[in-house]
């Protein structure tokens, strides 16, 4: 079980990886997928974490855990695939695999081993500037019918959609305020209950980036069409 003290620090941890990852598209020449796949499989390896210099390590997290007394209540192992070209277009149909194991000291039966599959697309500028209307545009429609085969098959969603956009603070501020807007026309009517939704709502008190973050997955079938969708449906 995930306390409240644990979801706080663990948004936080992957908060700073978020944060990391997204610069790189508000480069001059943004980063391709395969790059930011590349380089978000080497920010979720806590060896190299402090080398990449992101704010809140794995480290940190446990560090921080231990001082309520919870950092051997739970173990948190994210392993993460990245699939060649090749292999990606001939059988996952995905960029890159990620295994999250969640260990439970106390009561064994809340353990647990999810199996995910990516497919990563990237937002892109119009004009050299991210605005509202920005898309995904390697959206593949025969990728994307493939991608759903494999997903009946298995029966669940197996693969899913990575969603690669700039935090709105690298923004203009007409795109920032639209965005935002997006954000509040979806939480207008949110309970804000349980752990997680006092979180969200703690965050949104805060005036925190968290919750206009950059990086996102979405199921296939619900694929936002562009940045203000995005935001709106807050994947």
């Amino acid at each position: 079980m995930f306390s409240p003290k644990a979801i706080h620090y663990l948004i936080k941890y992957f908060n700073s990886i978020d944060k990391k990852l997204s610069n790189f598209l508000t480069h001059k020449q943004p980063w391709d997928e395969e790059s930011l796949t590349r380089m978000f499989c080497d920010l979720l390896d806590k060896d190299y974490q402090e080398e990449f210099n992101i704010d809140y390590t794995l480290t940190q997290f446990y560090s921080d855990l231990s001082k309520f007394n919870e950092s051997m209540t739970i173990d948190i192992s994210l392993e993460t695939h990245q699939y060649k070209r090749n292999y990606e277009h001939d059988v996952t149909k995905s960029d890159i695999g990620l295994i999250l194991e969640y260990k439970e000291q106390f009561d064994n039966d809340k353990s647990f081993e999810v199996y995910l599959l990516l497919q990563a697309k990237r937002l892109f500028p119009i004009q050299n500037k991210y605005s509202i209307k920005s898309e995904f545009n390697s959206f593949n429609a025969v990728q994307y019918n493939e991608i759903n085969k494999i997903n009946e098959k298995a029966g669940f969603n197996f693969v899913s959609y990575l969603l690669y956009c700039p935090r709105t603070e690298k923004l203009e501020k007409s795109t920032r305020e639209g965005l935002t807007y997006a954000r509040n026309e979806m939480l207008g009517n949110e309970i804000f209950d349980y752990a997680f939704g006092q979180e969200l709502r703690d965050d949104l008190l805060r005036n925190s980036e968290t919750i206009a973050s950059g990086i996102y997955v979405s199921e296939i079938s619900k694929m936002p069409c562009n940045f203000y969708e995005i935001h709106k449906s807050n994947k």
